[in-house]
């Protein structure tokens, strides 16, 4: 019976999370989903690379990642979202 109420929490849990409503990074299961994106990875030379599940959420990303940092992003490479791939966006911090 206790495993029951475990698998149920755990369920529930699940589901709960993929309500939220600013998803944020995706990177628990290394999937991202609608309004998700992947934690900035610096590429050198102050840029840095990151992933959305659309062209917005690659930007979104790179915003909060820029303000948090009390600078304002700018695109070195864009390459939009397509029906069968995520947004990818190189950015610097300035």
């Amino acid at each position: 019976m206790k495993l029951i109420k475990i698998i149920f929490a755990f369920g529930l849990f699940a589901i709960l999370n993929g309500c939220a409503g600013d998803a944020g990074t995706g990177d628990w299961f290394g999937n991202i989903g609608p309004g998700q994106w992947t934690t900035p990875t610096s590429m050198g030379g102050d840029k840095f690379l990151t992933e959305g599940y659309r062209t917005r959420d690659a930007i979104k990303g790179a915003t909060q990642f820029c303000v948090a940092k009390n600078k304002t992003y700018e695109v070195v490479t864009l390459t939009p979202h397509a029906s069968d791939s995520n947004a990818t966006l190189i950015f610097k911090c300035s």
